[in-house]
């Protein structure tokens, strides 16, 4: 209904601020003893609203070999660690997950 819609324009202020998003969402969860916010605004003919406010602000999709290219620059990158002085980013991990990604 209107209410929805009005909560939807408020949200949609917050500009993908996740923090905010995240706030607002605990906020109504606790208030109203456990119902998702998300879940309650993704009535009929809002589910493209929610998503477009609830989504995170995502890069553009590239091509291939622009991201091979990406990879290979990291690969070759420094940073200065604080103890360990100049220090090359970690690219060499499992596809399946360490926690160091």
């Amino acid at each position: 209904g209107r209410q929805s819609d009005a909560a939807l324009a408020l949200l949609g202020q917050l500009g993908r601020n996740e923090r905010a998003l995240w706030l607002v969402s605990g906020a109504y969860t606790q208030q109203t003893g456990g119902r998702q916010l998300w879940a309650d605004l993704s009535g009929r003919n809002r589910a493209d609203s929610v998503a477009r406010i609830n989504a995170t602000a995502l890069a553009p999709s590239i091509h291939v070999e622009d991201a091979q290219r990406l990879y290979d620059q990291i690969t070759d990158a420094t940073f200065e660690h604080h103890g360990d002085g100049s220090t090359r980013i970690p690219t060499g991990h499992p596809e399946d997950g360490c926690y160091m990604r």
